[in-house]
């Protein structure tokens, strides 16, 4: 993994981009053109992206789910390497909840495109809430902790389902993501398929989302500005 060298001044700030997937190589592809320099942060020496031309460099830093507190003093740690104060773009549910948890530290460092509304948005139920608030159409939701819950909702649910987590980042965490099936969500068809999954899954995560599922292909999708 290449470690870049002491940061010149530019014309543009840098940008740091959390993890080097295919969101961050996006957006490195879409900067690069700009002139703007762009440091993918890693903690996986084999991650796609490392090689791409499209980063000025590569910072390997400790993996912001298993060790946050480590990561945040890295990040204290790489700002001393550049003038400007970087640009950091997070990439995944986990990196936006990092630098909302961190924002007292690292606020006064980088510029960080979050506020700190962004709870309500990692909340799937709370947006559900906003949502129908105010009067935008959603599927019937609830929010489940036991099979007993489950047996009392299915009178007002209609199959099939979606089961998943309330918070994304409730089912990535470490051993969680692997006793899941390592799903972000899964539809099941009967009570009986329900409340044998959910069986499987309570003992690691008990608090369970339940939404109607809706039928459509991506072009079907509406989005709210």
């Amino acid at each position: 993994m290449r470690e870049p060298k002491v940061k010149k001044p530019a014309a543009f700030s840098p940008v740091f981009v959390m993890n080097t997937y295919y969101t961050g190589i996006g957006i490195a592809r879409s900067l690069h053109g700009y002139g703007v320099d762009v440091y993918g942060l890693s903690s996986e020496a084999d991650a796609p992206g490392i090689r791409s031309r499209f980063f000025k460099g590569i910072y390997h830093v400790p993996n912001g789910r298993d060790d946050p507190k480590a990561l945040c003093e890295k990040l204290i740690e790489l700002r001393r390497r550049h003038d400007d104060a970087p640009i950091i773009f997070p990439t995944r549910d986990f990196d936006v909840k990092f630098l909302h948890d961190h924002r007292t530290e690292l606020s006064s460092l980088y510029r960080i495109p979050q506020n700190s509304a962004v709870e309500r948005l990692l909340d799937k139920f709370v947006l559900f809430k906003i949502a129908k608030s105010h009067a935008i159409p959603v599927p019937a939701t609830v929010v489940c902790n036991s099979v007993e819950e489950i047996t009392a909702a299915l009178s007002i649910l209609r199959f099939p389902l979606v089961v998943k987590p309330r918070v994304a980042t409730q089912w990535r965490q470490k051993g969680t993501w692997e006793a899941v099936g390592a799903r972000k969500a899964f539809l099941v068809n009967s009570a009986q398929e329900l409340r044998t999954q959910y069986q499987q899954i309570s003992s690691v995560s008990p608090e369970v989302m339940i939404q109607e599922y809706v039928e459509g292909s991506d072009c079907d999708m509406l989005f709210h500005k």
